[in-house]
């Protein structure tokens, strides 16, 4: 009889003690579940945080291209020839059109007269010592004028032109009633522009050869 209770006593201590490593191994698998769902719920949101940043990246630089697209300038030079009627006299204009969506900056502003170089003004310090009186001169003398004082617009560096600006740079008046003596009078003039966007991007520079 004691042997049978000391059997008894053995198995009974033997399911308590596997009893007792199925509830810690139980405990254990559970702490292990609980903690990778937490690692994946927290990869998921990085996963989650890291697709919206670059989609919200994307999006921001697509409507800045689109800004840049909307505000494109685009500059030309027009000229025009002609005799005035009621005065007989000859006039020669070139003007600056902004046709584009946005305004222009003008980096750089050149006119010569064939080899002449009568404006280059590409930074303020050109213009700080700018003289615009012998700039005239300088400019009726390489078209070998005389007693002609023409008008002629100075475009500084950073100043900007709005859309649809139509800006005189250049007007002359000849007194000369033959087209032939205008256009000889003005050949030689030429004009180039560089200009950018209001992004600093630089825009295709604009020329008149003449």
């Amino acid at each position: 009889m004691d042997g049978y209770w000391n059997l008894a006593s053995t198995v009974g201590q033997n399911i308590y003690i596997n009893s007792d490593l199925l509830a810690s191994s139980g405990t254990d698998w559970w702490t292990l579940a609980g903690t990778t769902f937490s690692l994946i719920t927290a990869i998921t949101g990085v996963v989650i945080a890291r697709k919206a940043y670059l989609l919200s990246h994307e999006e921001a630089q697509a409507n800045r291209q689109h800004q840049k697209l909307t505000m494109r300038p685009l500059l030309s030079l027009t000229k025009h020839k002609y005799i005035a009627v009621s005065s007989g006299e000859g006039r020669f204009k070139v003007n600056l059109i902004n046709h584009g969506v946005g305004p222009a900056l003008i980096n750089r502003y050149i006119l010569k007269v064939g080899e002449q170089t009568i404006i280059d003004i590409k930074n303020n310090e050109d213009w700080a010592d700018f003289d615009f009186q012998k700039m005239r001169l300088s400019f009726a003398n390489a078209l070998g004028l005389q007693n002609v004082k023409p008008t002629i617009a100075v475009l500084t560096t950073n100043s900007s032109l709005a859309i649809n600006l139509n800006r005189e740079l250049i007007n002359l008046v000849l007194s000369s009633t033959n087209y032939e003596q205008v256009t000889n009078a003005v050949r030689g003039i030429n004009i180039y522009i560089e200009y950018s966007n209001i992004y600093n991007e630089p825009m295709p520079p604009v020329s008149l050869i003449h």
